[in-house]
């Protein structure tokens, strides 16, 4: 993957977070996605090295959830959007 393919997975994990409004379990959003889990564990490394999600542990594995700072960044990106 370059990195315009990973910035576009990225902007496509946040919409999918911020609709959730909660924590999501990674094998939900890789279905969800219909993304390779490798290509989905890239994404996912680089925006928590840019803290821009947060990992919890669950039960299965890990959920997923935006920082504070990504959430207020994304709803702006949506504004500006629309």
């Amino acid at each position: 993957m370059n990195d315009e393919q990973i910035r576009e997975l990225a902007g496509r994990l946040d919409q999918a977070l911020a609709a959730a409004q909660e924590p999501v379990e990674v094998m939900r959003l890789k279905f969800q996605m219909e993304v390779a889990s490798s290509k989905l564990y890239l994404v996912l490394g680089w925006m928590l090295r840019d803290e821009r999600i947060r990992l919890i542990p669950s039960e299965y594995g890990y959920r997923v959830e935006m920082t504070r700072d990504s959430r207020s960044r994304s709803d702006t990106q949506i504004a500006v959007a629309a």
